[in-house]
């Protein structure tokens, strides 16, 4: 499932092509058009009466005659709505294609764009998002006869003006990959260790592939959630790490039990940062619906930051509210605090992300630490259209990725 980019000046011969086509492009005006051969002109050619300007995400492949090659033809829409996170999905959507049609290899054309920093941002996006598109969860699987396909080689052919050729413009475009691929892998490792139930659970440390010089604490509380004569029932009351006590109403709203005791745990590293992410709730779903994850956090600076670059990355993320207020929600009536909120109340989400606020403060009620709880119940899974494959998504490694870049 291992993806190589390479950036190169002419493609191989008979490489599968893919043509990304705003709504007024020509076939013939694309740079990637030149390194088709004399017939394969030929035939475009005979059959351009036919072509219709492609719809946003509409594709087309063409099977050219003699050489065999397939071209894969993927519509972009209007130019004005083209953003760095559409070129991510458009990638996509031709992985997923190529795959479709049984390639193994293919390559598209790139250009620099107006600095090196957007360069390195755009193709960053194009490589992980190639590489997230490339990935299904198929360790359980049987293989057919000829084996999972998945491709193995993009070659990215910068060609034309001598700006698009240029030594320094090439350069930025390979780091671009480089960085890309290494957040896709990790993504996928995500969705992998998400998809498997049990079994090994190595953490990989993504922060050191990329090089970032940043110290990192992952704290990952786990319990048996298997139903049992010693499972703690409605009713009782547990003692956490910080003293504080949790009055059990729902034995299904578990997860934030044991988050309660690691972001106790969390305040021996004296960090300047804690974000906690968890599919917590349903709740965030009937909010939110499947394509935003949740966002908590009391540090309106730290919403602003995190939204926009959950923008940039495909990535997003939504606040929902967090106030004082919601504690009278969640009061315990035998202990300081219920696991879930009073029946009737609605707000789900803001009540358990609450709940979780509580151990983020000292015994006097202060914020120990700035902290963000991201509630990625929403993003849990990949949804018809993204043009993903079944399963986790993956979320939200790119965003922290990127926030961690800023830092």
């Amino acid at each position: 499932m291992e993806l190589n980019i390479t950036t190169v000046t002419a493609p191989k011969k008979n490489i599968p092509f893919i043509f990304f086509l705003f709504e007024r492009d020509v076939l013939h005006d694309q740079s990637l058009f030149k390194f088709l051969t004399v017939d394969e002109k030929k035939y475009v050619e005979q059959i351009k009466k036919d072509f219709a300007p492609l719809k946003e995400k509409e594709v087309r492949v063409l099977f050219m005659p003699v050489t065999r090659r397939k071209v894969i033809l993927v519509g972009m829409g209007k130019e004005d709505d083209f953003s760095v996170w559409k070129g991510g999905l458009f990638t996509r959507i031709a992985v997923q294609t190529a795959r479709k049609e049984k390639l193994t290899e293919l390559a598209f054309f790139v250009t620099p764009f107006e600095t090196p920093e957007a360069t390195r941002e755009f193709y960053e996006v194009v490589a992980t998002n190639a590489v997230m598109a490339n990935f299904e969860f198929v360790k359980y699987k049987t293989p057919p006869p000829e084996g999972f396909i998945f491709l193995k080689e993009i070659q990215a052919v910068a060609a034309g003006s001598s700006k698009a050729k240029s030594s320094a413009n090439i350069a930025d475009i390979k780091i671009g990959f480089e960085r890309g691929i290494v957040i896709g892998e990790e993504v996928n490792r995500c969705r992998e260790l998400s998809n498997t139930p049990g079994g090994d659970m190595t953490p990989v440390h993504l922060a050191a592939r990329l090089k970032l010089k940043k110290n990192i604490v992952a704290l990952v509380p786990a319990v048996e959630n298997m139903l049992s004569g010693t499972s703690y029932r409605p009713g009782d009351l547990l003692r956490t790490m910080s003293g504080k006590t949790i009055e059990v109403m729902n034995t299904d709203a578990e997860g934030r039990v044991i988050l309660a005791d690691a972001l106790e745990y969390a305040k021996k590293y004296t960090p300047s940062l804690v974000v906690d992410v968890a599919t917590l709730t349903g709740a965030s779903v009937v909010a939110l619906g499947m394509r935003y994850s949740a966002l908590f956090t009391p540090d309106k600076k730290l919403e602003e930051q995190f939204r926009a670059m959950g923008e940039a990355t495909g990535d997003p993320v939504w606040p929902l509210p967090l106030s004082k207020d919601y504690e009278d929600d969640i009061r315990g009536t035998f202990g300081d605090w219920s696991n879930t909120g009073k029946k009737g109340v609605g707000g789900g989400a803001s009540t358990a992300a609450t709940f979780l606020w509580q151990f983020a403060k000292d015994a006097k009620g202060v914020d120990s630490y700035p902290w963000i709880h991201i509630d990625i119940a929403p993003r849990m899974t990949t949804i018809e259209g993204e043009y993903l494959a079944k399963g986790a998504a993956g979320a939200p490694v790119r965003l922290l990725v990127r926030f961690l870049e800023s830092q």
